[in-house]
């Protein structure tokens, strides 16, 4: 729960894939991000609860549970949530172009998830 508002931007990157803003209220951290459509983000995971909260498009939305190596795939649309809980590594491919508002509570922290990540570094090169 957010206490006090005091939103503060760290920072603007920008790719082919779109453009993210970095900003953070307290020790919450908030990310807005596009996705341009058939571009994928993601391909990690962390070692903490984050939440994609899609406010425009849709995205096919893929997890691969690291501990007991379930997967899925689904197919999300604005507006929605998507919870991804620690050790699950996450792919979001957008249907559409997107727009969806990261949030998590601790610093940002990831490990590369080789299967997922192909698909992100593969979207680049094709589109």
């Amino acid at each position: 729960m957010i206490n006090e508002f005091n939103l503060e931007y760290l920072k603007t990157i920008s790719d082919k894939r779109g453009t993210i803003i970095f900003m953070k209220n307290g020790q919450i951290f908030l990310n807005l991000v596009e996705i341009k459509q058939g571009f994928s983000r993601g391909g990690h995971y962390h070692p903490f609860t984050s939440s994609h909260n899609l406010i425009l498009g849709k995205v096919e939305y893929m997890e691969f549970n690291t501990i007991t190596l379930e997967e899925k795939k689904v197919i999300c649309e604005a507006p929605f949530e998507i919870v991804v809980a620690p050790y699950v590594a996450h792919l979001l491919t957008a249907l559409n172009d997107v727009l969806f508002i990261e949030i998590f509570k601790n610093k940002y922290d990831a490990t590369i998830f080789p299967k997922y990540r192909e698909i992100v570094n593969k979207k680049i090169l094709e589109n």
